[in-house]
């Protein structure tokens, strides 16, 4: 590929966030949450890309990590309204291991 073809980190993180994304929605989780992971790396201010690993974390049952991802998201973004409903899933999911471990009473 010559230089001048090569995408810029920014760029290259937007697509591996959109590839993940496809992932997701096809139902491949692990490698949804691969793809975010290197757009995070690429560009570690990528609110939506947190929020989507988070969503994907959820569904396979991480949801330690889907909160502390939602909780990033909506760091960078306030208005990220879907970062608050995917951590909100996250935490009431979370609530019958919290409890086994005495965290609620």
């Amino acid at each position: 590929m010559p230089k001048g073809d090569r995408l810029c980190g920014a760029n290259r993180g937007e697509l591996f966030r959109s590839r993940g994304e496809l992932f997701a929605s096809a139902g491949n989780y692990d490698s949804a949450i691969a793809d975010l992971t290197e757009a995070i790396r690429l560009n570690p201010r990528d609110a939506e890309a947190f929020e989507k690993r988070g969503s994907a974390e959820n569904i396979v049952g991480e949801y330690d990590l889907a909160i502390s991802d939602e909780t990033k998201a909506i760091d960078l973004d306030p208005r990220n309204a879907a970062a608050f409903a995917d951590r909100g899933v996250g935490l009431s999911t979370d609530i019958r291991p919290c409890a086994r471990k005495g965290r609620f009473g």
